[in-house]
């Protein structure tokens, strides 16, 4: 009864411990200003989506402070997700700065129980302990947060470990639908979170279910099968407002930037996933940012693998899964795998071979908890000895994982204010094709008079209207200081009127007939972005109903531990 108890206060102290770590982790949040990151645009984002919101545009694509303010279609390629609860956030009241802190602390937050869970799930509350600690101390969610700036990636990130969680719910409890759902509303969210993250979350979801469909006895595989396609394809149906419009318009912007680019610079040494220098720069430039896994992450998953082969547990096969994901995924960013992107230039849209990272942190924290699970599956160590023996494991564990890992989770420095109007994306990649000579400056006027020969009478100059009460003695060209992008359509007393390009900068132009003119230029949907939005709101619907059907049925409540 004692060492139960004694049990019980250790677990309750090593779980207090994580919970100071995690609160340590982001104290740079509660400083004034914000600090500064390789993409330093995320308030920027903020407020565009906020306006967008506020002139009806929902889910948001034009971005019309943006590329200078002629506009830039930004949030029909950038995963939405982000800013649509930034942009909520601002609606509430909130400030957009505190709106992007407020979004990266709840990435820690949820990356924490996330992993937390899973790891429970797996092999139970102590080892998931150890799992939670190397997880929430894991360099590169630093170098996600603190360098990169990669709020998309970061959240994305936090959010993985509750896929994996309810994709083992779903393919653990046959029975049960509302795991299905779920699983795809978590999987909907993920894809209008960060798309890349999602494909890299892809190839592991194929070859965590291919495990376990095959390990799995014959009658349950075609059902598990089959749940894993209908809770998938609910992801795709509810982020379709997302990525079915990025999908048809990706042809009218620059992508080809996106996949023609030299991957090499990205790949890493083997070297450098134990270890190397802490930086803040990019991986070009000089003190490059770090991109290792972390030493104690190393050591203790090689350790569990080790001893997976001379401890039999009913656990063995599923530590040695997690141990080749981990082994894949980290092979999958060196220099040696090149052979294999070249092979495949779709794996080229990842872009960075090491944000990889997602997958083999999470491994690697959830083989470091195995290594407690198997010594607690050892036979004739006595149970105080074993309690103790387990302790000061664990309690050394923390102090090499907080010495050598807390570090990495600070700052360079702080600024305030500057919110740039800038395209906010990497290259430019999004910059629609018929842009040849892009602006480099603030328009100098808004609206211009090609011929010199009208009278500009009343002007409002809205986010996606624009209108214009013009008087002219004759047939006249506008052209106004915002690009073309399909959705824009202009109006001449009411009746529409062709949209010219100018065949450099893309502005757009309508000739006007002689006399008192009210023109409007105004942002519309097209009919893809309808039919995503449709289906999105549809399969909601679909959702709510059948969530309600389960719940009616169930006779005890849904718990989530």
């Amino acid at each position: 009864m004692k060492d139960m108890k004694n049990f019980h206060l250790t677990n309750i102290f090593f779980v207090f411990l994580i919970i100071v770590v995690q609160i340590l982790t982001i104290l740079p949040f509660f400083n004034r200003g914000f600090f500064p990151t390789h993409d330093d645009f995320s308030v920027q984002r903020v407020i565009e989506y906020n306006k967008s919101i506020k002139n009806g545009d929902f889910p948001a694509r034009w971005s019309a402070n943006l590329l200078n303010e002629y506009g830039y279609p930004l949030f029909i390629f950038y995963s939405p997700s982000v800013y649509m609860l930034g942009g909520t956030l601002v609606q509430l009241g909130i400030a957009p700065l505190l709106s992007v802190k407020l979004i990266f602390i709840l990435g820690f937050i949820i990356g924490g129980l996330g992993i937390f869970l899973l790891a429970k799930d797996f092999m139970g509350y102590f080892p998931a302990i150890v799992s939670t600690l190397i997880f929430i101390l894991a360099p590169y969610r630093a170098t996600d947060v603190y360098v990169r700036g990669n709020i998309a990636e970061f959240l994305a990130f936090s959010l993985i470990p509750w896929i994996i969680f309810f994709n083992n719910k779903m393919i653990r409890n046959l029975e049960e639908k509302i795991w299905i759902y779920i699983h795809g509303i978590f999987l909907g969210i993920l894809i209008c979170t960060h798309h890349i993250a999602t494909m890299i979350y892809f190839l592991f979801f194929i070859i965590f279910n291919i495990f376990h469909i095959f390990i799995l006895p014959k009658k349950q595989r075609v059902k598990i099968l089959l749940h894993l396609i209908y809770s998938s394809v609910l992801g795709a149906l509810i982020s379709s407002f997302y990525w079915f419009p990025l999908i048809i318009e990706s042809k009218y912007v620059c992508t080809d930037e996106l996949i023609n680019f030299d991957l090499r610079i990205f790949f890493l040494k083997f070297k450098q996933l134990w270890h190397s220098k802490w930086g803040y720069g990019g991986v070009l430039e000089p003190n490059p940012m770090s991109l290792q896994l972390g030493r104690t992450l190393i050591i203790c998953s090689a350790s569990a693998l080790i001893i997976n082969f001379f401890i039999k547990t009913h656990k063995r096969l599923l530590i040695i899964l997690w141990g080749f994901i981990l082994i894949f995924f980290s092979f999958m960013e060196t220099i040696y795998s090149a052979f294999i992107w070249k092979q495949f230039p779709i794996l080229n849209l990842v872009r960075i071979p090491w944000r990889a990272h997602i997958i083999t942190s999470i491994a690697g924290s959830l083989l470091s908890g195995f290594l407690f699970y198997l010594l607690e599956s050892c036979k004739g160590l006595k149970k105080r000895f074993f309690n103790n023996f387990r302790t000061c494991l664990l309690g050394m564990v923390f102090i090499f994982t907080f010495i050598l890992n807390y570090y990495y989770f600070k700052p360079r420095g702080y600024y305030v204010g500057y919110y740039p109007h800038e395209t906010t994306t990497w290259n430019d990649e999004y910059l629609p094709k018929w842009v040849v000579k892009k602006p480099t400056g603030l328009p100098k006027e808004k609206i211009k008079f090609i011929d010199d020969k009208g009278i500009l009478l009343n002007s409002e100059w809205g986010y996606i209207k624009k209108s214009f009460t013009i008087e002219s003695t004759s047939d006249v060209f506008i052209e106004i200081s915002h690009i073309y992008y399909p959705g824009w359509r202009a109006y001449v007393n009411n009746k529409e009127e062709k949209i010219i390009l100018n065949d450099k900068t893309g502005e757009m132009r309508v000739r006007i007939p002689k006399g008192r003119i009210n023109l409007v230029f105004i942002f519309k949907k097209t009919w893809w972005r309808i039919l995503a939005d449709l289906t999105t709101v549809m399969t909601f619907t679909f959702l709510a109903i059948q969530y309600l059907f389960v719940l009616l049925k169930r006779k005890k409540p849904i718990i989530i531990s």
